[in-house]
Order: C-alpha cells, then structure tokens, then sequence
C-alpha cells in the first residue's frame, strides 16, 4: 500500500507528465506538416541552434515559492556549452539587496522548434525542477520554473531574462 506521501509525489510527477504530454501532442502534429526555413517538412534549419544560448543570462523572477510570494529575486543562468539544439550550464539565484549568489547548480536545456519568425520554444530541468518557456522578440526570454517539493518547498515562477554582454 503506497503513503500519501508517496502517493502525492506520483500524483505531482503524473500531473508534469500529462501537461507535457499535452502540449507535445498539440504542437508537434502542426509543426510536422509544416515547412520549416529549411525547406524541409518538420526540420530545422541548423544543427547548432542553440549556439543563441550560450552566455550569461540575469533577470528577474517573480513568483509563489515554499507558499510565499516573492516578487523580486534575481536569476542567473551561465550557458557554457551548447550542441544541436542542446545546452547546459548553471543557475543561480539571490534574494533582492543581497551581494552573493547562491551556489551554482547545473541546468539543461533544449529547443522544441523554431516558429517561422525566429522564436522558439526552451524546456530544461536541474535537480529538483523543470523549466518551460521561449525566447523574445526583442532577444530575452520568458521561463516558468515548476518545483514539485512535496509542500514545503513547492515553487512556481515566472523568470524574464536578458543576455548580458
């Protein structure tokens, strides 16, 4: 017989899993028949594209974290390698006011497609969350960062990024 505990972590990752699955089932139908820049039905134009990446990214995150608001955290993501449409790297996070960072974990990210106009779709995940979002028109880009903590340490955020340099 499964916990409730068990039981609400499978209920959390079987909730991410249908989403995703959603989403997928609702894009990649329309983006298989259409041409890309390429020219070629449902396939890219490069195989490095994600080389945009690569770089430091800061911003803002505003969001409900361990159930409180928080309006004001900074972000950071330091994209160090990048292959086809891949990249890794690391995050960080600080409070508003505060001088350090937190220490740097890893980050992964991918590219789901190109929508004709130059933008794309990004999805990552570091050790405990997932990262969904896209690029801007104006070079930034928009993540949603979903923590699944078992309650306490639930997170859902809304980050905007710039590049720097």
């Amino acid at each position: 017989m499964k916990s409730a505990k068990s039981s609400s972590v499978s209920s959390s990752i079987g909730v991410i899993v249908a989403v995703f699955a959603i989403v997928l089932g609702a894009v990649l139908p329309s983006q298989a028949a259409s041409p890309s820049s390429s020219g070629r039905t449902g396939l890219p134009a490069q195989d490095n594209a994600a080389s945009f990446l690569k770089g430091t990214w800061v911003g803002k995150a505003a969001g409900y974290n361990g159930g409180k608001y928080q309006g004001r955290n900074e972000a950071k993501f330091v994209i160090t390698e990048v292959r086809g449409f891949s990249a890794k790297g690391t995050q960080q996070w600080r409070s508003p006011g505060a001088k350090s960072w937190s220490p740097a974990e890893s980050v992964y990210f991918t590219l789901l497609f190109e929508d004709g106009a130059g933008l794309w779709q990004v999805y990552g995940v570091e050790g405990d969350a997932t990262y969904i979002g896209s690029t801007t028109q104006d070079g930034g880009m928009y993540l949603i960062y979903l923590e699944p903590g078992r309650g306490v340490k639930d997170a859902a955020m809304r980050i905007t990024l710039k590049k720097r340099g």
